[in-house]
């Protein structure tokens, strides 16, 4: 009998363990991806407060800046009021899984290609590494420069590691 009762509490504490382990699992992976949810709002507002500098500096002036963006990030693009990508007075990104988040430019247009940055394909053990925040970053080059009296050009690339 009592080999039983001890194998009955050997698989209550397991189950317990494994419980606690997968609740855990879960709970850092949500405070990872709110952290990576503030890390794209915050560089989507530094681009946005670079655009509105250069949209009211003198014509011919640019400004290059390196922005490290996290993985959740799928894409930054302009849009006018019709919707159509590249051409617009409109700012957004996309993070995987949510709506855009799109902020209006004041005072002038703006033109870029959309930055796309999401990857295809990934599988479970891209998602357990990006659950635990060794997700991909990407370091992109941003060239905002003023062409004109109300129109701002935007260029784009992106730094790949050695």
């Amino acid at each position: 009998m009592e080999t039983v009762e001890v194998w009955m509490w050997i698989i209550a504490g397991l189950l317990i363990t494994s419980m606690i382990l997968a609740s855990s699992f879960s709970l850092v992976g949500r405070h990872l991806r709110s952290q990576a949810k503030l890390d794209c709002a915050g560089q989507f507002t530094k681009l946005y407060n670079i655009i509105g500098t250069q949209c009211i500096g003198g014509e011919g002036s640019s400004e290059t800046r390196e922005f490290i963006i996290p993985f959740l990030m799928q894409k930054i693009y302009v849009k006018n009021e019709s919707n159509v990508e590249g051409h617009g007075d409109i700012l957004c990104y996309k993070i995987e899984n949510e709506l855009p988040f799109c902020k209006k430019i004041k005072g002038c247009n703006v033109t870029m290609s959309t930055l796309g940055l999401s990857e295809e394909g990934g599988g479970l053990f891209s998602s357990i590494a990006r659950t635990l925040g060794r997700g991909k970053v990407s370091t992109v080059s941003f060239i905002v420069s003023k062409v004109s009296f109300y129109e701002v050009n935007i260029t784009w690339q992106r730094k790949f590691s050695k």
